[in-house]
């Protein structure tokens, strides 16, 4: 076990050694915390309490965000919105909201990242469409740690894009607390595919306000 570690830990080393230090640690030490805190099981909810704790830990970025939503957001009510066409908010402005979070909060590189919030489902509910690419060493950073920490329902494919998922589906509780009402993300499809050592992730979801 005192050897595996090791091993895991000169594998990090030397991939961090040949990378963008700055943006590979910042990954690193994110999946880190993840993996550590929650094993990736859904479990007692530990899979959420370790992404919101993580929120937490980017406590200036958060901030910085919840600014910059409700300031859009009250420009748009005032304009021309109510709660019941929050739809057409998001249709707006939520792909900015989204890569914000997803690039400020979290730090997924936003050259690698596109979000599109298409069309709405309804008043109340909208579609998201989220593509991703992971590097061939944060895949090898993500399997080391799976390694680490004897996780072992996961590869590093399926690892990455339940960070993925996870990370955008928790914006759900801040957004609810900035249009004042019960908002969710639900998961329609989450696929992923390799391509030259690269991970590529496909991800759609509905938005929407519960109990309308």
């Amino acid at each position: 076990m005192i050897k595996l570690k090791i091993a895991v830990k000169k594998t990090i080393k030397n991939i961090i050694g040949g990378s963008k230090i700055s943006d590979i640690e910042t990954f690193k030490d994110f999946v880190d915390r993840i993996i550590y805190l929650s094993r990736l099981k859904l479990d007692g909810g530990a899979l959420t309490k370790a992404f919101v704790d993580e929120v937490r830990i980017n406590s200036d970025n958060l901030h910085n965000f919840k600014r910059f939503c409700n300031s859009e957001f009250e420009k748009w009510r005032q304009e021309r919105g109510s709660l019941v066409d929050v739809a057409d908010f998001l249709i707006h402005h939520g792909a900015d909201i989204l890569n914000f979070w997803m690039t400020k909060v979290f730090c997924f590189n936003e050259k690698k990242l596109k979000i599109d919030v298409p069309k709405m489902l309804s008043p109340v509910d909208c579609q998201i469409i989220a593509q991703y690419s992971f590097s061939k060493d944060e895949l090898k950073i993500i399997k080391a740690l799976l390694q680490e920490y004897e996780v072992d329902d996961y590869d590093e494919k399926k690892a990455a894009s339940t960070i993925f998922s996870n990370s955008l589906k928790v914006v759900s509780q801040y957004l609810s607390e900035i249009i004042d009402s019960d908002y969710k993300i639900f998961t329609n499809k989450l696929e992923y595919k390799e391509k030259k050592g690269q991970l590529f992730i496909d991800y759609e979801a509905a938005g929407r306000i519960q109990g309308l």
